[in-house]
């Protein structure tokens, strides 16, 4: 015997025919039973309508409706369970008389009497078309959802309860450096920086506590190189919808370390609703003439959590969630006109205080002896697939608010470039309306200089088999006139012809970037080229001049009296005294000759020299002669002299930098000679200059003993922020007392220490000071100050700093937290590759770094985005001149946009060297974030700073300056 494929049974007669035809037309269950012969014994109720006898039921009639492509694996199926006398479960498709197709689940168990002798099988045969659809339903919607998150822009991950990835987006590789593959099953916790897990955790908290909103958190995550990423991230804590509890997090995270402004993206939770609970088994009922229950099958026993037999004598009205459910209205008005009806769903109330569950009802009236007497009928407990739709759509609403909310354009063009849709972030950039983009091809609204270009990246990026394109930048019209620039991101979708794109307005740091690379290669206060100029310049002159004679001067040029118009007249009478010495250098020069700012009052001069040491020494005279006329500054005459060291190429000097050593000790030599006021003096570099050496050498002495000898002490100069006015920290500055040399002032034995190495000894020894020092006043004031360190290039790239700055935190037990490292943009960029390294150990060790005299050296956009700086120290050339008003030049408008710019970046920004008040108010109104100056306090030994500290003189400005 195999079910559906043979039949004891005679043929069925043509009424049987028609029977089985409305049979298969119309019903939702079927229960039968047949005997070891293959004989029907037993239909249910609402099959039994169909026929006289239950014999008359046939499945190998049954089988001709079943659809032509199913019969195979049905028969095959069938075959296989009832030749080994096993249960089965078969889905297949029926054809109605109207063609159209309904799916069907078939049930069967194998029956055995009290002596284990098989006697027959025992089955079901039940409509599940709505549940075959809604699973198609959510297959598709879960493949828009994936296509949205692979072709995303930002971070999009999902977490389980426990905080490890279930899911993270492509951009990852991009973002952080990993593959999908290697964060999958990991624990988030691992790559957040350990100050910023806190801060997750207490969103997560907030939501699941308040159910609010998510709200966006700046934190870092370490990339697959060690460095640490600052991200800006939404996180969405899901809760279990029973129990209330913590079931997984889904988070949105932007790299913001390089962008102007946090956005959102679009998050796609993928397989957010797997393993679908099936349908539950339907249930018989059965009510009276006024529709109350009569019979109700056990199976309701479930759907309840309690007896079946509670709901005898009520009415659907009397158990409905809703009396107004447009379900049950359908039903009463079925039930009043005495018609059958299908499918018809409505919510049901618990009986447990729960939420309601939804129940799809089918029933006919019954009848007998010509009257009626009730319904008979079958339910089923489609909650599941309910609350599904109802996630369904929540999902769809979550996508469009996502798309319509973020801050990045969101579009899809056909396959002829049209825009097909677009948010409204996209209008906004563009200026234009959606119906002014809709239909149009995205190339009309590049700019003209672009469209070109653009056309070739797409046609390469679209070609060959090619599908996707990553932050093409390009340059758009906007409907005003004016123009964007906007980095691209696409993916070619071949099975909808579509294409998905995502564009992030990067105007602003496009505009950052050229002011930077400006800033790189010139001196703000004489827009002189800087030191990075000079040295390009002088090794593309080195590879021009003839190498068989003196072809090439190196000038070293020092002001004689500029310390004493600073000290006497202020900073500003020195910042014009500098640029009008530029100006006269400018003019007494030829256009292919350079003269560049090294910084202070030091300038260097290269040129060609074609008659050797006559050219240079006639250059020489012709540049100390501006110094007989005086320089104006401020309505009064002052006249400064200048020393000039001529070094010549090849004869002093192979190299650029033989070349500016000798020119900087025939300086020396040549400052060592200079006269009364106006006179100055050249002097070109000589072997016996090295007379001065050992004069170096005997400095050099006294300085390797001033640390055993206690001659070095600390001065600190405190930082305040700006808006509060209150000392935030301090920054620790070296001193040296010599018993017979008086104070030595840093200038001139620092760069001794760090030449002959002793930097690092002395910085070691710095660094345990400073921070037992603010450690005491950190418990003596019971204040979180913080004590800033000055490293030399020499310390940066000493491979026992770390350690040194362990050591010097774990003796004064203070927090890493507590301490920032300076750094010269110079030390930076001597290698690059080693200071990120080291920068990387030091970051892990939890204190902060900052950059000093941001601008005056090697500017660049790169050190800023390589090395996890956090401070950035705001170089008083930048500042504006000033007198008792305010007058801004270029510095001055350029401030503004270095803290912006700064800011953007996440650093804070400090301003050194305020000395006015006027200062002070334009640094606030720029946006600085902290300063420091004589206008609040020169740096002083420790006693005096902390009564500066307890008399709380930061509360007016310059009365401790």
């Amino acid at each position: 015997m195999t079910l559906l494929l043979q039949d004891s049974c005679c043929p069925p007669a043509a009424n049987t025919d028609a029977a089985l035809r409305r049979l298969a037309d119309e019903i939702t269950v079927l229960v039968w039973v047949i005997d070891e012969h293959g004989v029907i014994t037993q239909l249910n109720r609402q099959a039994r309508v169909y026929f006289e006898r239950p014999s008359q039921f046939s499945f190998s009639a049954w089988r001709r409706f079943i659809h032509p492509e199913d019969k195979p694996q049905v028969r095959a199926a069938l075959a296989s369970a009832t030749a080994a006398r096993e249960d089965y479960q078969i889905r297949y498709r029926l054809v109605r008389s109207d063609g159209s197709l309904r799916w069907m689940k078939g049930v069967g168990a194998p029956c055995f009497d009290a002596q284990g002798r098989y006697c027959g099988y025992a089955g079901t045969i039940t409509d599940v078309s709505a549940s075959h659809a809604l699973r198609e339903q959510l297959t598709r919607s879960e493949a828009e959802y994936r296509l949205l998150a692979e072709n995303a822009s930002d971070l999009i991950t999902r977490h389980d309860a426990a905080g490890r990835y279930i899911y993270v987006a492509p951009a990852c590789e991009h973002l952080l450096g990993y593959t999908q593959a290697e964060l999958l099953g990991r624990n988030a916790n691992e790559l957040i920086h350990p100050q910023d897990v806190g801060a997750v955790r207490a969103e997560v908290e907030a939501q699941l506590a308040h159910g609010r909103h998510p709200a966006q958190i700046e934190l870092r995550l370490r990339h697959r190189d060690g460095h640490y990423v600052w991200l800006a991230t939404a996180t969405r804590a899901m809760a279990d919808p029973d129990t209330g509890a913590l079931s997984g997090t889904v988070a949105v995270s932007r790299d913001i370390s390089v962008e102007k402004a946090m956005r959102e993206q679009l998050q796609v939770r993928e397989e957010r609703y797997r393993s679908l609970a099936s349908l539950l088994s339907d249930c018989y009922w059965e009510t009276d003439a006024q529709g109350r229950f009569t019979v109700m099958g056990p199976e309701a026993s479930s759907w309840l959590g309690m007896d079946a037999g509670c709901l005898l004598g009520k009415t659907r009205l009397d158990l409905a969630a809703d009396p107004a459910d447009p379900g049950l209205q359908e039903y009463l008005r079925r039930f009043a006109q005495r018609q059958p009806f299908r499918d018809l769903c409505y919510g049901v109330r618990s009986q447990h205080g729960q939420e309601p569950y939804y129940m799809s009802i089918a029933g006919e009236p019954m009848v007998r002896d010509g009257s009626f007497v009730g319904y008979r009928g079958m339910s089923r407990n489609v909650t599941e697939q309910r609350r599904i739709e109802q996630r369904l759509q929540a999902l769809s609403d979550e996508n469009r608010n996502l798309i319509d909310n973020s801050l990045d354009m969101v579009c899809t063009l056909d396959a002829e470039g049209r825009f097909l849709r677009i948010n409204p972030a996209g209008c906004r950039i563009t200026g234009y309306a959606a119906q002014e983009l809709l239909g149009q091809r995205w190339h009309q609204f590049v700019h003209p200089q672009d469209r070109e270009h653009a056309l070739r990246v797409d046609r390469n990026a679209f070609g060959d088999g090619h599908d996707e394109l990553h932050d093409f930048e390009i340059r758009w019209g906007t409907k005003d006139g004016g123009e964007v620039c906007l980095a691209w991101s696409a993916k070619w979708v071949s099975a909808q012809q579509m294409l998905y794109v995502t564009a992030r307005d990067i105007t602003l740091r496009k505009q950052a970037e050229q002011r930077l690379r400006r800033l790189a290669t010139s001196d703000m206060l004489t827009a002189l080229p800087n030191r990075a100029r000079l040295y390009e310049h002088t090794d593309h002159m080195l590879g021009l001049v003839p190498k068989d004679r003196d072809s090439l001067a190196v000038m070293f040029i020092d002001l004689d009296r500029f310390k004493e118009v600073n000290d006497s007249m202020g900073h500003e009478a020195g910042d014009l005294l500098l640029q009008q010495v530029a100006r006269r250098l400018r003019l007494r020069l030829r256009p292919n000759d350079m003269v560049a700012r090294l910084g202070g009052d030091e300038f260097v001069v290269v040129l060609p020299c074609d008659h050797g040491a006559d050219s240079a020494a006639a250059v020489a005279r012709k540049l100390l002669e501006q110094f007989d006329e005086p320089m104006l500054l401020g309505g009064q005459e002052v006249f400064v002299g200048a020393s000039i060291g001529i070094a010549l190429y090849p004869r002093d000097g192979q190299t650029k930098e033989a070349l500016f050593q000798s020119a900087d000790s025939a300086m020396y030599r040549a400052k060592s000679g200079t006269g009364g006021r106006g006179s100055g003096n050249y002097r070109f570099f000589t072997p016996e200059m090295h007379e001065q050496a050992r004069a170096r050498l005997t400095l050099e002495s006294a300085l390797r003993r001033a640390l055993e000898r206690r001659e070095l002490e600390l001065h600190y100069q405190p930082r305040l922020d700006v808006a509060t006015l209150q000392v935030v920290g301090m920054e620790a500055l070296l001193r040296w007392n010599h018993p017979q040399l008086g104070s030595v002032p840093p200038a001139t034995f620092i760069p001794l220490a760090e030449d002959t190495g002793l930097i690092n000894a002395m910085g070691a020894w710095v660094l345990r000071q400073a921070c037992r020092q603010n450690q005491l006043w950190v418990q003596t004031l019971g204040r979180p100050l913080k004590v800033s360190v000055n490293l030399s290039p020499r310390q940066l790239h000493d491979p026992q700093l770390v350690a040194d700055v362990q050591l010097a935190l774990r003796e004064a037990g203070m927090a890493p937290a507590l301490l920032e490292l300076e750094l010269t943009e110079s030390s930076l960029m001597q290698d690059p590759q080693a200071a990120a390294l080291t920068l990387q150990r030091l970051k892990a060790l939890g204190l902060e770094l900052s950059v000093d005299d941001f601008g005056t050296g090697h500017s660049s956009l790169s050190y800023l985005w390589r090395f996890p700086v956090d401070v950035l120290k705001l170089d008083r050339t930048f500042l504006p001149r000033l007198t008792s008003s305010v007058e801004c030049g270029q510095a001055g408008k350029l401030a503004p946009a270095i803290v912006h710019l700064a800011h953007t970046l996440n650093l804070r920004v400090v301003a050194e060297g305020v000395e006015t008040r006027e200062v002070f108010d334009f640094l606030r109104d720029a946006g600085c974030d902290e300063v420091q100056g004589y206008f609040f306090c020169k740096p002083v030994r420790p006693a005096e700073f902390e009564r500066y500290l307890r008399s709380g003189m930061a509360a007016a400005p310059g009365a401790a300056s």
